[in-house]
């Protein structure tokens, strides 16, 4: 039925299920916190990192840093951390997927070395 509804129609159903949403975000973490109201009365809480401008205030930046650091260790080029990151769902800060002109300048920031 989803599929062959029209947007009017998925806004009603999705209303029929729904009773309230509150999104919360914080500008130091980086995260939306979502809280759902279900018509049943449950609940269901979810965090999504937002997008931000600078890796300074994103949320993930210990374990980029760390998995990039992992990867370096193991050979790994720039091209193939991007691959792995992007495979893993490591969020960039932007919230678009890595390209190793990214991991570069993240290698860069961090003090890590290309293998050679």
């Amino acid at each position: 039925m989803w599929k062959i509804a029209n947007a009017v129609e998925r806004k009603r159903i999705v209303r029929l299920i729904i009773r309230d949403v509150t999104l919360l975000q914080s500008r130091d973490s980086g995260v939306v916190s979502i809280r759902i109201a279900w018509q049943t009365g449950a609940t269901s809480e979810h965090e999504v990192q937002r997008r931000v401008r600078s890796y300074a205030i994103c949320v993930s930046t210990a374990v980029l840093e760390w998995r990039i650091r992992e990867l370096a260790k193991a050979g790994k080029f720039d091209r193939e951390i991007a691959n792995a990151l992007n495979a893993e769902g490591i969020m960039s800060a932007r919230g678009v997927p890595f390209q190793s002109n990214n991991v570069h300048l993240l290698r860069k920031r961090f003090g890590i070395r290309t293998p050679k």
